[in-house]
Order: structure tokens, then sequence, then C-alpha cells
């Protein structure tokens, strides 16, 4: 909707935060709130919220969300917050507030979902937790380039890329490391997973906003079934001690 887009809105004083910077807020607070857990609390608690296929068997759904906000590390925290920043700011102006967040979160499951997949028949390579927004940031990239592929990109401050070879360089990484796994430290089947998720987004047309999501339709029928129906108006009885004047309502009658 228009009204879900920043310049769209009467500006009343400072403007508000993006979405792209809340989840930035968060990725960070979850970190140190994390660090501060392994020195001062219980860090064994912490083992509940990576992603990870004997977690998804004992009924732990929660982790495909939760495991797109840990980071292993301060450099694997930068790393994603720069791409978030770099990229999530203009996909936030293209799609809305809301429809951004669904789609970096969407993003961040399928890629969690392929990694589990692979786990199922490939323990040895594929079956070590995964955390990490890199899912979701690899989506966020690849759907900036569809979107602007003429752009250039400048890899490492000192390479320069067009945002259409980049896709194809990162796709491309992405799949020869799924396909030949050497390093179970770095999760190339769910960054392949959020690419191949923004590529069904773009194909599906999903970034326009004249287009709606599949469940659009479903959140308007179940608001449908909620919504409260209106209701006919109760005419006031008569006081009890107050007795009908039949002279006066036969007149009535009558006229």
């Amino acid at each position: 909707m228009l009204s879900d887009r920043d310049y769209m809105r009467e500006s009343e004083g400072r403007p508000p935060m993006t979405m792209t910077v809340r989840l930035m807020i968060a990725l960070v607070a979850v970190f140190a709130a994390v660090q501060i857990n392994s020195v001062y609390g219980r860090p064994e608690w912490t083992g509940y919220f990576p992603l990870s296929l004997g977690g998804i068997q004992r009924g732990f759904i929660w982790q495909l969300l939760t495991f797109q906000f840990l980071h292993g590390s301060l450099l694997h925290l930068a790393g994603n917050l720069m791409g978030l920043w770099i990229c999530g700011r203009f996909i936030e102006h293209v799609l809305g507030r809301w429809r951004f967040l669904a789609f970096y979160l969407g993003a961040g499951v399928v890629g969690g979902l392929l990694h589990l997949l692979l786990a199922v028949g490939f323990p040895t390579w594929f079956g070590v937790p995964v955390l990490g927004a890199s899912a979701g940031v690899m989506a966020l990239v690849a759907l900036f380039c569809l979107l602007q592929p003429e752009a250039e990109f400048l890899l490492f401050f000192v390479l320069r890329l067009k945002a259409k070879t980049l896709l194809l360089l990162e796709t491309a990484l992405a799949l020869f490391f799924t396909l030949v796994p050497s390093d179970p430290g770095v999760a190339h089947a769910a960054h392949l997973g959020g690419i191949l998720a923004a590529l069904l987004f773009f194909r599906a047309r999903w970034h326009d906003e004249l287009v709606s999501l599949p469940w659009n339709g479903m959140a308007l029928r179940l608001k449908s079934i909620f919504r409260r129906r209106p209701t006919a108006p109760v005419k006031p009885a008569a006081a009890p001690w107050k007795k009908p004047d039949r002279r006066r309502d036969a007149a009535i009658a009558g006229e």
C-alpha cells in the first residue's frame, strides 16, 4: 500500500525509523545479549536458538526465525550489517516496510529449510547448527541486483562489478560450495536458498505493490470471519410502571 511507503506519509517532526535500521539494531542487541549470557548467564540456553535438524525434530520450530538473529563472531555480524545497510534501504523503499520484512525473514526461512533438507541426506557436511543473517542478506543483495542490474558495486573497495555480474558470482559460489562442501562452518546452502527465494519473489512480481502476496487473501478471509457483524438496534421496552394508552395507540394506527 502507498501509505506503507515513508515518502507517502506526511512528515511529523522526526521521520520514522526504517525497518532496515530496526533490524540492524536487533542484530546488534541479540549479539550483545548472547555474549553477556555466555559470561554471566546460562550458556546452555543459547543451544535452543540456532537452526539444527535435531532441534526441528524435537519441535523447536522457532529456530527457523531465531537463527537469523544469531552470529558467531563480531566479523560475521559486521559483514551482515554491511550487506543489510547497503541493499536493505533500497529494497525497503521499493517494497514498503512490512513487505520488506516479510521478504527478508521469508528468504531466511527458505535458506534454512534448504540447509535442513541437505542435512537429512548429508549430515557430515550439513549437520552443523546454522546461525546468522546471511540467507536473508544474500536475498536482499540478489533482489537488488535483479531490480538494478546496471548498478555498480565496489567489491572489497577495489573490484568494481555491475550488479548483474555480482548476482552471477554469488549464485555460482553458493551453488558450487553447496554441491562441493568444503567448509562446514559456512552455510552455503542457506545462502543459495536465500538467493533462490529472491529469484522466485522477482519472477512472481511480488516486488510490485499492485501484485498481492500469496497470504494476503487468507488474511482478508480471516479478517472477514472475525469481523463483528452489525446488529439491528434494539427497541427500548416501555417502562413497567407506565400503563399503555390504548386510545392514543388506536388513534395513531388510524391515522
